[in-house]
């Protein structure tokens, strides 16, 4: 497993915990985050991520995250975040070059490397364009690739935290990162650990799913399994109904 969880928990005020027993992700899968809003999806990733204080213990391949040089850390684990608060006047270039601050780079390969990942994440073409003028969908793609430059040195199957990357995206964009993310799983071992809301991505891009409910885990399993229309019914309040598209694959309607 690149990522481990023990007997977290977390207090929130008085009224909400989350308390996650025994979870984890491995290498070359992506493993989607579900639950309505307030399940506790984007605090269990915070925790990984380090932004909040807990009780419990979470392993990066198997050694506790607060025991990782932070360096050494910063190659291995990267975060996209739903929304950037960066305001300075970068360009979108010098936003993803970022990304190179924990690496042994010079400054040409990082440029070589930020021409690389900008075309990977399709945001080339915004290089040169100011990051604070950008679009929210282009502020993101922009940050996906300072997270492919800041984990292209990875010695181990690096771990990748997505918190709703395709909230700003356009349709074609949705599918394009989500395609890309599932590509760099299963073809370069990335272990990917995304809160996603729409349950059709879900089923068709990612390889495990959890869900949650009141800060607690309720099921891990394939999305194919987890997402039932009778799971759907308890846990989101809507009568789904499932059926299988021309592709063969299973959507729910």
């Amino acid at each position: 497993m690149v990522l481990t969880i023990e007997n977290l928990s977390i207090v929130h005020g008085s009224s909400f915990g989350l308390g996650v027993d025994d979870w984890g992700a491995s290498q070359g899968q992506l493993h989607a985050l579900l639950g309505r809003n307030g399940a506790g999806k984007s605090t269990l990733l915070k925790c990984i991520a380090g932004e909040l204080t807990y009780r419990g213990s979470i392993c990066l391949h198997d050694l506790d995250l607060s025991r990782w040089d932070s360096t050494v850390r910063a190659r291995h684990l990267a975060v996209l975040p739903q929304a950037s608060q960066l305001n300075f006047s970068f360009s979108a270039a010098e936003v993803v070059a970022l990304g190179a601050t924990p690496l042994a780079m010079g400054w040409r390969d990082v440029q070589a490397e930020v021409r690389r990942v900008m075309s990977l994440a399709q945001c080339e073409h915004l290089r040169d364009a100011a990051y604070p003028g950008l679009s929210g969908g282009e502020k993101q793609r922009v940050h996906f690739a300072r997270c492919l430059l800041q984990l292209s040195q990875a010695d181990k199957p690096p771990l990748l935290l997505l918190d709703e990357p395709t909230s700003a995206q356009d349709l074609g964009q949705q599918h394009s990162l989500l395609q890309q993310v599932r590509r760099l799983a299963e073809e370069e071992g990335y272990s990917v650990v995304a809160v996603l809301h729409d349950l059709n991505q879900a089923l068709r891009y990612a390889h495990r799913a959890t869900l949650l409910d009141a800060g607690k885990v309720v099921r891990e399993d394939t999305p194919q399994l987890l997402l039932t229309p009778e799971r759907v019914q308890v846990f989101w309040g809507y009568p789904a109904e499932r059926v299988v598209n021309q592709r063969g694959e299973a959507v729910l309607v």
